[in-house]
């Protein structure tokens, strides 16, 4: 069950569950690499923003805490009134995951 598994590292962090929103796993095949990518997207959004804590907190938790994933990719932009600096508030998303070489035979 990998969202439970997200779900409780998030969790332990202290973050509540409506902040993260987790989509499908994805599964494709990049031709340039050659490598089979298998991935899940985390997407925290306006109406529960996370601070760049939680944010590193929760992605530092996953690596540590999985011996294959790894982040590929992290989207931040500041949740709310764009002209609010003084907030440590985040949206955006972490899309983890694992890569495998595609070996020709």
């Amino acid at each position: 069950q990998p969202l439970t598994w997200f779900s409780r590292v998030w969790q332990r962090k202290g973050i509540d569950n409506q902040s993260v929103r987790p989509q499908a796993w994805q599964e494709k095949y990049n031709a340039r690499g050659n490598f089979d990518e298998n991935s899940i997207e985390l997407k925290f959004d306006n109406k529960n923003p996370l601070t760049r804590r939680q944010v590193a907190e929760l992605c530092h938790e996953i690596e540590s805490q999985s011996t294959r994933l790894r982040l590929i990719e992290l989207k931040l932009r500041r949740a709310g009134d764009k002209d609010s600096y003084d907030q440590d508030a985040w949206q955006g998303s972490v899309t983890v995951g694992y890569r495998k070489a595609r070996i020709r035979e």
